[in-house]
């Protein structure tokens, strides 16, 4: 038996990141947490979010892609159901929490280099605290 041809498989998870929880690396792990908190179908969590910039409702699809492919790195936890996908409330929290710190812009803010005005400021800071002894 084949695969049908447009059927989408979930991503290998060697190559994503496990939403960084210890003791949720097996299958088995991340569906026995998933079964003991707020189940919800992916239309339901596709309404947890706001609507996008031009004011359209977050797809179920690209709940799906979060789930199959990820992003960043990072995908939503979700199980089969038969042929149905079950997702969490706490789920899309973990997954929100864990792509806003992949973000960018949170990995950029740490290493921007310091301004020239800046540098002579702390080093002036420093001198005179040198003298004062501290």
């Amino acid at each position: 038996m084949t695969d049908h041809p447009t059927r989408r498989t979930p991503a290998p998870l060697s190559r994503l990141i496990p939403n960084g929880v210890p003791g949720a690396c097996t299958p088995e792990d991340r569906a026995a947490r998933l079964l003991s908190e707020t189940m919800i179908s992916l239309a339901q969590a596709a309404k947890l979010f706001p609507p996008t910039r031009r004011n359209k409702a977050v797809h179920v699809s690209t709940i799906l892609r979060w789930i199959l492919d990820g992003s960043r790195g990072v995908r939503l936890e979700a199980v089969r159901a038969g042929s149905r996908w079950i997702t969490s409330v706490e789920a899309v929290s973990r997954y929100l929490a864990d792509s806003t710190a992949r973000h960018p812009s949170q990995l950029v803010a740490d290493t921007r280099p310091v301004g020239a005005a800046e540098q002579r400021r702390h080093e002036r800071v420093e001198e005179r605290l040198r003298r004062m002894g501290i």
